[in-house]
């Protein structure tokens, strides 16, 4: 399987060939065949021969590909209060047929503020089996949301339909998720810059959060990079501009 952490791209500014590394064999293509035959995270990263890209580049390259057969899933991730939703939300907002499935609905409000090495609050095998899957497969189904005032799941709700899905969430980019994406966004703040911009969200909403920063989430943060490396294994890093 081509994966998006080892897909080469070139150093020298050419745009005319790009070279997909697998452990079995390497794959070189022409841009001519690029829209038929390369998956749509490559493809967008070509239009631009960058990785890194702001709202702008990101929305030109995505409205010049030819349109797909199945629904298109774009992950979103990145450290608490870097910027995910609001990405996701200016995505969802720009991008035509295109609807989020907000993160938080798959986060258990009570392991989300437990310690944990691997964001264990993310239920990513039941949006994968609830969302992610049956809408790949063009199927219809139904999904949860956790309702975080009742502190449980909600009713079953349908899936939307749509071309492209957007999902926002912390702890994405995990083996549990491995190919279920089309492209994968990280959102390219440090977690620094991103603590203290969530902080002050938190400080704004009347939240008392400071402790669950300084002595969970900040270390769930270090503990989930040292092992999985979310940011190396995007497709695409998000800068704002």
């Amino acid at each position: 399987m081509i994966t998006p952490q080892n897909a080469a791209i070139p150093q020298d500014g050419r745009a005319d060939t790009r070279v997909l590394r697998d452990s079995r064999e390497i794959h070189s293509f022409h841009p001519c065949a690029l829209s038929a035959i390369v998956p749509l995270k490559y493809r967008l990263v070509q239009t631009y021969n960058c990785a890194t890209m702001t709202l702008a580049s990101i929305l030109a390259a995505l409205a010049e590909l030819p349109a797909s057969p199945h629904t298109q899933l774009i992950g979103v991730s990145g450290f608490c209060g870097a910027g995910k939703s609001t990405l996701a939300r200016a995505l969802a907002a720009e991008l035509p047929g295109c609807v989020r499935i907000r993160g938080d609905d798959f986060l258990n409000p009570e392991k989300s503020h437990e310690r944990s090495s691997d964001w264990s609050g993310v239920e990513r095998l039941r949006l994968r089996n609830e969302v992610l899957d049956p809408v790949r497969r063009g199927i219809s189904g139904s999904f949860r949301r956790f309702d975080w005032a009742a502190r449980a799941l909600g009713a079953a709700e349908p899936l939307p339909e749509a071309k492209i899905v957007v999902v926002d969430l912390i702890g994405l980019f995990h083996p549990e998720l491995a190919g279920a994406w089309d492209l994968t966004v990280w959102v390219d703040v440090g977690l620094a810059q991103a603590t203290e911009q969530g902080k002050a969200r938190d400080r704004r909403l009347g939240r008392q959060h400071e402790r669950l920063w300084d002595e969970v989430w900040v270390p769930n943060e270090q503990d989930f990079v040292e092992r999985f490396d979310p940011r190396s294994h995007a497709d695409v890093l998000y800068q704002q501009g």
